[in-house]
């Protein structure tokens, strides 16, 4: 396994830091600039979910798609219990919502990050790397990696579905 690297700061970091998602007891960092707001679960609206989805979140004006992640980051169709807060976050393409339970930013001199070892690194995943925060390890993705693979689950299901009828 590879050596953790010193406390990265070089220019391909964000400079505005990371969040840190957690889901269950896995944990999640993102690009602190990929989060728009945080909202609560409450006020996710559960009526006709998108694929793979959970519900629908208004920013702004938009009507964005929420999705519940599992804590082994595949996605589920349903809301998991222990999921108070809707992180909503953009990628260039789109806006959604991931249900967390708890979410909080974080500095980059606050984070390791690890090369992510390479039983990991599976084509198509969303995580990038590693990183340690406060002694616990946590998969580093964005908002687009994760958008990606959404998209990819949501394709699968319609190739299913395709080949059912």
């Amino acid at each position: 396994m590879s050596q953790p690297t010193q406390k990265d700061r070089s220019a391909s970091l964000p400079e505005s830091g990371f969040a840190l998602l957690r889901v269950d007891q896995a944990s999640l960092v993102v690009p602190r600039d990929d989060i728009r707001i945080l909202e609560l679960t409450i006020d996710v609206d559960r009526n006709e979910p998108p694929s793979r989805g959970v519900g629908w979140i208004a920013f702004g004006p938009q009507r964005c798609p929420v999705y519940c992640p599992s804590q082994e980051l595949g996605w589920m169709d349903a809301v998991a219990e222990n999921r108070p807060v809707c992180a909503v976050v953009a990628s260039e393409q789109r806006i959604f919502g991931l249900l967390c339970s708890e979410a909080g930013l974080i500095a980059n001199d606050e984070i390791v990050f690890q090369e992510l070892p390479p039983a990991m690194a599976t084509p198509g995943s969303p995580i990038r790397r590693l990183a340690t925060y406060q002694g616990a390890l946590a998969c580093v993705s964005s908002a687009a990696d994760l958008l990606a693979d959404i998209l990819s689950a949501q394709a699968s299901d319609d190739l299913l579905l395709e080949e059912a009828t």
